[in-house]
């Protein structure tokens, strides 16, 4: 038998001529009456893989011209071409929330595995088992937006690959100064303050649109009073 090959999730290819006889002058006749041919065991649903000795000869054992002696082959059942998959980015407002890219492979069966690699650079065959992350998010606002490359890997696949953006704006936040009530005459400088955190919340200043995830005590400014 010869060595054979196919493609995943493909038909398996027809491996009927895939043999040789030896010694080759072999009749016409004799050829016709041993039916020789080959076939394969590997079924479409086979990974991929090297499939030792899974190309056999079939022939008419009933002929009694020949002792035939048969030679198995291997077949491989190589990677079809990249999944399809559905890559969306992100953008909103700062929130104190991590956020990422979701990268998602659709339309294949609960067992096909497939693993994202994320990553702040490029990734290819060679980098993405090293340099990408399984996870990969950002919390801060941006001036610019993060750039994530992504890498898909899967057994059956050849590796899809491409990159979105996440992109973070600065989440609008009020600060107002507390109210004073000062006698004619006194200083305005007896009155500034430091917005220093406090028992009972920020001294100095209320704040409008702090996000949960922040703490008053993060915040620091000096209140003057013209």
């Amino acid at each position: 038998a010869i060595n054979a090959s196919g493609t995943y999730g493909a038909p398996v290819s027809d491996v009927t001529n895939n043999f040789s006889i030896t010694p080759d002058e072999i009749s016409q006749e004799d050829r016709e009456d041993l039916a020789i041919k080959a076939v394969t065991s590997v079924k479409p649903d086979y990974a991929v893989g090297l499939y030792e000795k899974a190309v056999t000869i079939s022939y008419n054992e009933e002929s009694t011209d020949y002792d035939v002696r048969t030679v198995f082959a291997d077949y491989t059942v190589e990677q079809a071409g990249e999944p399809s998959v559905t890559a969306v980015g992100y953008a909103g407002i700062y929130d104190g929330e991590p956020h990422g890219i979701t990268v998602t492979a659709t339309g294949y069966s609960n067992d096909e595995v497939f693993t994202v690699y994320y990553s702040e650079q490029e990734l290819t065959a060679d980098n993405y088992n090293t340099v990408g992350k399984q996870s990969l998010t950002y919390t801060d606002a941006s001036e610019t937006p993060y750039t994530v490359y992504y890498y898909v890997d899967s057994k059956n696949y050849r590796p899809a690959t491409g990159s979105k953006t996440v992109t973070i704006g600065t989440a609008p936040l009020t600060v107002k100064a507390t109210d004073k009530t000062i006698t004619y005459g006194d200083a305005l400088t007896a009155i500034n303050d430091n917005a220093l955190p406090a028992a009972n919340g920020l001294k100095g200043v209320t704040l409008s649109g702090l996000v949960p995830a922040d703490e008053e005590k993060t915040i620091y400014a000096e209140v003057s009073y013209a």
